[in-house]
């Protein structure tokens, strides 16, 4: 009998003979290049989708965004706010007119909470038009004091704001609020 591991490896090479391996390597290459082309587009494609959302998030801040500094033209900035038992909320706007203006004006502006809607239902200027300095206005500090108090049947403001004075905060300014409205006391 002949030897098994002789017989075994002479079929093998027989078998190996009768392979046409012409066409398997080209074929194998151009797998390995397709493969290689697809990673590179999934990574170009990585690359493009971060950086489109990149611009996407730039351009919508400067589009959505109101500017805070002087010298940007004429901007409107929440500068304080204050909650009455869930339905009436007084909020703080500084108003520049103008582009690197100085001036501000500052606006209480009242919202009552009806059927969950928050409305404007009143509006009072703080001082005098253009009374205030902006930077002074929209910085930490700007507000002294806002307080908003609720004695039927009307509620009660009272603001002091930033000043260059020594003590450095303007005499306050009391409003009533009554059925919506702001009435200077």
């Amino acid at each position: 009998m002949p030897d098994l591991d002789e017989h075994v490896r002479t079929e093998v090479e027989r078998m190996a003979r009768q392979v046409d391996t012409s066409g398997a390597l080209p074929a194998v290459a151009r797998r390995v290049r397709r493969r290689r082309v697809l990673r590179a587009v999934e990574k170009g494609s990585l690359i493009a989708v971060v950086l489109v959302g990149t611009l996407l998030g730039i351009v919508e801040m400067r589009l959505f965004t109101s500017s805070n500094t002087a010298g940007e033209g004429a901007t409107r900035t929440r500068i304080a706010s204050a909650t009455i038992a869930g339905d009436l909320e007084v909020v703080l706007i500084a108003e520049r007119a103008s582009a690197g203006g100085v001036e501000a004006t500052v606006h209480a502006i009242v919202l009552t909470n009806r059927d969950g809607r928050w409305r404007v239902t009143g509006d009072a200027l703080v001082g005098s038009r253009d009374g205030w300095r902006w930077d002074r206005s929209i910085a930490p500090g700007g507000v002294c004091r806002l307080v908003a108090a609720d004695a039927p049947p009307s509620a009660y403001i009272e603001v002091s704001l930033a000043t260059d004075e020594t003590d450095g905060c303007s005499a306050p300014f009391l409003f009533a609020v009554e059925r919506g409205r702001v009435v200077s006391r």
